[in-house]
């Protein structure tokens, strides 16, 4: 699905939106762009494990998975990184 109204959402917009998602809906993946990308993974994670993970620069292609409560529960810290994947760490 293509969503109009992400293109140039900032974080809380993002939130916002993945708030809207189906309960029943399992797995979202959300491409986007910086700063608003990386913003919104730091928001999810909130203080805690997983911070360190996602300080500093957000390159472009990084797949940052969690795992989160139900969308319309989705809020600020609710989330656990699971992983981060940042493109110059994958074998050739």
């Amino acid at each position: 699905m293509f969503d109009d109204r992400l293109y140039g959402a900032g974080a809380a917009e993002l939130l916002a939106r993945l708030g809207e998602v189906s309960p029943e809906v399992a797995v979202v993946m959300l491409i986007g762009h910086q700063p608003a990308i990386g913003d919104l993974a730091l928001s999810l994670v909130g203080p805690g494990p997983g911070l360190e993970q996602l300080s500093g620069k957000f390159p472009t292609a990084a797949l940052a998975t969690f795992a989160v409560p139900a969308w319309p529960e989705l809020a600020p810290g609710s989330g656990r990184l699971l992983e981060m994947v940042r493109p110059k760490r994958l074998p050739d």
